[in-house]
């Protein structure tokens, strides 16, 4: 597990060179920028290192099923959601008597979309709190007998189980730093999901001077970086529960 997320990189498709595809290209790479100023200040909460591969076991003893229906359906709900986060890495502008557009807005839109029930949501059971409560829950629970535990050892016998708690909670402090720098009350409660009176005159503003494509943009290049900072707790629960789309 690497200790910092790679940021996804911006290209323009413009058929041709203009003052105006330059001026975008800057402001692309300022969106960039303000990514990295985001996810870089991160590492520092990023302290546990793991050199070596890790095994886990699962254990469960308990007069139960192994999940209960609910923790399924949560753990299901979660996985389809962060295995369809889509590319990220190519931003398609088109240039047309000089106008230009985001010809791939919708890839961003469906992404931040996908990602709402994780990232904001609070009271969803997919929200990434929520998916750490329960991999912590049966990472620190020692008894099967009361329902399951998870134990992570190194390939030479060592317990590694501390170790990927450390990971975890690291990692869900850091994925609170980003939440909590970005921009995503606008998104979604002015603009995706919402129309909060609170966000009104900004995203009118926003909308017809042509910044919304910059506030899309930014705050869904973030995406990635969650998504690699959620791997440990998303393989913990696909175990679990794979989620692979029966056949039609």
């Amino acid at each position: 597990m690497e200790k910092k997320s790679s940021i996804a990189l911006a290209h323009m498709n413009k058929e041709q060179a203009s003052d105006s595809s330059n001026q975008i290209q800057r402001r692309l790479q300022s969106c960039l920028k303000w990514v990295d100023d985001i996810v870089s200040p991160i590492e520092i909460l990023l302290k546990t290192s793991i050199d070596d591969r890790v095994s886990f076991t699962y254990t469960h003893s308990a007069p139960t099923d192994v999940l209960s229906t609910s923790e399924r359906a949560q753990a299901l709900s979660f996985l389809e959601r962060y295995t369809s986060l889509p590319d990220l890495s190519n931003i398609e502008i088109q240039e047309d008597s000089g106008k230009a557009a985001l010809r791939n807005a919708a890839v961003f839109k469906s992404a931040l979309n996908d990602f709402r029930p994780i990232i904001m949501n609070t009271s969803d059971v997919t929200h990434y709190s929520k998916i750490h409560r329960f991999c912590m829950d049966c990472l620190s629970n020692k008894d099967p007998s009361k329902g399951l535990s998870i134990t992570a050892e190194f390939v030479n016998g060592k317990d590694a189980t501390g170790l990927i708690a450390n990971t975890l909670v690291e990692r869900k402090k850091a994925i609170h730093r980003i939440v909590d720098s970005a921009e995503f009350d606008y998104i979604y409660n002015g603009i995706l999901q919402h129309s909060d009176k609170r966000h009104s005159d900004r995203h009118r503003r926003d909308h017809y001077s042509g910044e919304l494509n910059y506030v899309l943009i930014r705050n869904a290049l973030l995406l990635p970086t969650i998504h690699d900072l959620l791997a440990t707790h998303a393989y913990i629960i696909s175990v679990l529960n794979p989620a692979n789309l029966g056949s039609m």
